[in-house]
């Protein structure tokens, strides 16, 4: 194995190691991106992903570092196969994990966590990435998740706000259908959903949810495959603080009065409806039926 490699994957070379001497093959492992857009529960739920032993979420990666990450894997990858040969599936997905832990946020995690049954990142918005993001995770003998956060936009505009954003209601809008156009093209391109799971996870229900470890379990962890219980899966929650909620981080609960001017100009804005409904058609019953919960 080259030596930019071994500096970067050697734990996992050598657990790899162990399992081919003691016969018992490959595990496998699961790629998991969370994204969707920001102030939607993308830190609490993976601070709750990261309480389990065998998963690895790495910190925010910024959005515009995946052109850098996308060439570098490449690089790697062409330089392992001329000097080393072809990567198994495995290292070559710990090969781009370990990369983009590079340009993430505290935790930088590139060494494997447990087993390392699953790895990833947590970028808010980074639908609107996803094309370099499916390059860099271009394995095809890989499970591929993308945890999409979603959430009634009229709080993640208040969140925004309370948190001292300067943005006015139009520049939210805007940038908030493009997250809902970038889910929509990857939820009908036949080659996205022939290799990656794309599952919605809506802060709305779960702060509603009565059997928050149960919502855990079926929402969070059951894509990934991971098996917890209902009772796993509530102390992994109990485990964590929301450490990036709208009261921690200003000290000031987040306003709670949508502007009726605000409101008037969502209303007016066709497209916003259009995509929404697109979503409730495509993702029934996951938050993105916004008018009837207006109603």
């Amino acid at each position: 194995m080259p030596s930019y490699l071994s500096q970067i994957l050697s734990d996992d070379e050598k657990f790899i190691r162990w399992r081919v001497c003691w016969g018992v093959g490959f595990l496998m492992i699961t790629v998991c991106v969370v994204g969707g857009y920001q102030r939607s529960g993308t830190r609490q739920f993976t601070d709750i992903l990261n309480q389990h032993p065998d998963i690895q979420i790495s910190g925010e990666i910024g959005r515009h570092s995946f052109v850098k990450i996308r060439r570098a894997v490449k690089r790697l990858r062409s330089f392992h196969a001329k000097h080393g040969g072809e990567l198994n599936a495995r290292l070559d997905v710990q090969l781009a994990v370990a990369t983009s832990a590079l340009y993430a946020k505290y935790p930088k995690n590139i060494q494997l966590k447990g087993s390392g049954s699953v790895v990833g990142f947590k970028t808010p918005r980074s639908e609107w990435y996803f094309d370099q993001i499916a390059d860099i995770f271009s394995s095809n003998s890989t499970k591929k998740v993308f945890l999409f956060c979603n959430r009634d936009f009229r709080d993640v505009f208040l969140s925004l706000k309370t948190l001292g954003w300067k943005m006015e209601i139009e520049s939210f809008v805007r940038f908030y259908k493009r997250s809902l156009r970038s889910l929509i093209e990857m939820s009908r391109s036949e080659s996205v959903i022939k290799e990656w799971d794309i599952n919605i996870v809506s802060l709305d229900q779960f702060l509603s949810a009565d059997e928050k470890g149960e919502w855990i379990q079926q929402k969070i962890f059951q894509p990934l495959n991971v098996i917890v219980s209902a009772r796993d899966a509530m102390q992994f929650f109990q485990n964590t603080t929301n450490r990036n909620s709208t009261a921690r981080a200003t000290g000031k609960p987040r306003e709670v009065v949508f502007a009726e001017s605000d409101w008037n100009y969502c209303l007016q804005d066709a497209e916003l409806w259009q995509l929404l409904g697109k979503l409730a058609e495509i993702y029934p019953g996951q938050g993105f039926n916004t008018l009837e919960a207006f109603s």
